[in-house]
């Protein structure tokens, strides 16, 4: 009986400490170098996001999709919400991060795809428009890990419940 119980609690263990698929939110942030002739060119623009890279699907091209959990960007002198945005997904190509697509009603973000890099694109009433360079950094989101600690009580709980079964 002591046995049955040990081996099953031993099981439970390995599963417990087995890796467990989760997901991982990723934050990110970019800059957006105004390129194009105009009043805006040569400025710098900045904004952030997140997604959970656990949800990419398949789309056109072999890139991935995966939806925009937050987005926040002041370009121009206004700022822009997710709510703002038309569409918004980050986007992997042969597993690696490859931009956002992503649009509002006067400006896109458009990913890399082969040999051209991630671009911004705009056209604002007042300002005109215009396009611009971007660059990004990710930074995965910090998950705790299962305290080891807590696992070890609860073995030594189950093994104290299976000796005071086998004594009664």
């Amino acid at each position: 009986m002591i046995k049955n119980t040990l081996q099953a609690l031993a099981l439970a263990a390995g599963f417990a400490l087995a890796p467990v698929a989760q997901a991982a939110l990723v934050n990110g942030s970019f800059d957006v170098i105004i390129d194009t002739a105009g009043a805006l060119n040569g400025q710098t623009f900045s904004g952030s996001f997140s997604f959970d890279d656990a949800t990419f699907v398949p789309g056109f091209g072999g890139d991935e999709f995966a939806p925009l959990l937050s987005f926040g960007f002041e370009f121009a002198g206004l700022q822009f919400e997710l709510g703002d945005l038309v569409y918004g997904d980050a986007v992997r190509s042969a597993g690696a991060f490859s931009g956002l697509d992503a649009a509002g009603a006067s400006f896109s973000f458009i990913p890399a795809t082969g040999p051209f890099a991630a671009s911004f694109a705009f056209d604002l009433a007042g300002v005109g428009a215009g396009n611009g360079n971007l660059s990004f950094v990710l930074q995965p989101a910090v998950v705790p890990e299962p305290a080891s600690l807590a696992l070890v009580a609860l073995g030594l709980a189950g093994i104290g419940a299976a000796r005071r079964r086998a004594r009664g």
